[in-house]
């Protein structure tokens, strides 16, 4: 089963498995230690969501800005 949060009235998202996500360029991820914002930590595709009970590395996933 996946880890979900209500991001607005009516809108489910995922917590995002950054290293799973390859779609996404992670330029605001929360995990991403260079990104400017680290505001973003969801996803709409439940392929790239973390686990019930995993929990996502904070790490360098872009090269410093």
């Amino acid at each position: 089963m996946e880890q979900t949060f209500m991001a607005a009235p009516g809108v489910k998202l995922y917590e995002c498995n950054p290293d799973l996500n390859t779609g996404c360029n992670k330029s605001a991820c929360k995990y991403n230690t260079n990104a400017i914002e680290r505001e973003c930590h969801g996803t709409t595709k439940k392929e790239f969501a973390l686990k019930i009970g995993q929990t996502a590395e904070t790490k360098n996933y872009t090269p410093p800005v």
